[in-house]
């Protein structure tokens, strides 16, 4: 089973300008990359993670995710080696650290080029 995120046109609903595929066997990984850490007044710290934005993100504007793809993507790389705890240890199982980079960088470009999106992850 895999993640597809998408990017559609919000002039055009069904017109379709990015799209791609990953593998859920990535989640854990990306719910370890923090891209945005707020508090709010009486509460407890609260942060966003890249699986927030990559498996929960649908109906964002990705003019808004951009930003925090950008910092998720500085945390994946900075912190490749303690982030590798969360690579699936079994050989048959599909993922990787780079192919969660590769995956990143990608939807970050798209949503730089396509500001106006709207991002749509269907699992």
């Amino acid at each position: 089973m895999s993640l597809d995120i998408s990017l559609h046109q919000k002039a055009c609903y069904n017109t379709e300008v990015y799209n791609a595929n990953i593998t859920h066997n990535l989640g854990s990984m990306a719910d370890n990359v923090i891209c945005f850490f707020f508090h709010l007044r009486d509460e407890k710290p609260k942060s966003i993670t890249l699986y927030n934005i990559l498996w929960h993100g649908s109906g964002q504007s990705a003019k808004v995710i951009a930003p925090m793809l950008e910092v998720g993507l500085k945390e994946l790389i900075e912190n490749r080696i303690e982030l590798q705890q969360h690579v699936p240890e079994k050989v048959w199982c599909w993922g990787s650290h780079a192919g969660l980079v590769s995956f990143t960088k990608e939807l970050l470009e798209a949503c730089k080029k396509y500001p106006e999106t709207t991002l749509y992850c269907n699992s």
